[in-house]
């Protein structure tokens, strides 16, 4: 009985563990890609005549971004706790002697994979939207 008692709750801790990373990299999409985007989409829609919207709109997404972030710290920390990852206070590369005080390298969590992963996605994104859908307005290229 007590074993069924674990594994229910093993279970049920690796489901939450995995929900926890879809939250994290969902998020991470969301920042690089959703937020801007929408920002863009609400500007199109406030703007008509009113050129303050696109000074909101370069003030909001980063603070939105920001804000977003921080939820997202948040989540790795929540998923590091569950998982028992607690995470060390590690000193950061630039600050680290070049000598030969070479050891491990530390592991990366889930919210920096996650968001390498993004950044890369919106990248590639936006390369191929510009140069695939865009119109293009240059000079010696025809307009569409």
């Amino acid at each position: 009985m007590e074993s069924a008692l674990r594994i229910g709750r093993s279970a049920s801790r690796t489901a939450l563990e995995g929900l926890l990373i879809l939250a994290i990299f969902l998020g991470s999409l969301a920042m690089w890609i959703g937020l801007p985007l929408g920002w863009l989409w609400l500007v199109t829609r406030v703007v008509k005549g009113n050129p303050e919207a696109y000074a909101a709109a370069l003030f909001g997404c980063p603070v939105t971004m920001t804000l977003l972030g921080m939820l997202l710290a948040r989540l790795n920390s929540c998923y590091l706790t569950l998982s028992g990852g607690h995470p060390e206070q590690y000193r950061t590369a630039w600050l680290e002697s070049l000598s030969g005080d070479r050891g491990r390298r530390r592991p990366r969590t889930v919210l920096e994979t996650s968001m390498t992963i993004s950044v890369v996605i919106a990248i590639v994104a936006i390369t191929v939207w510009f140069f695939f859908y865009a119109h293009s307005f240059w000079p010696g290229l025809p307009a569409p």
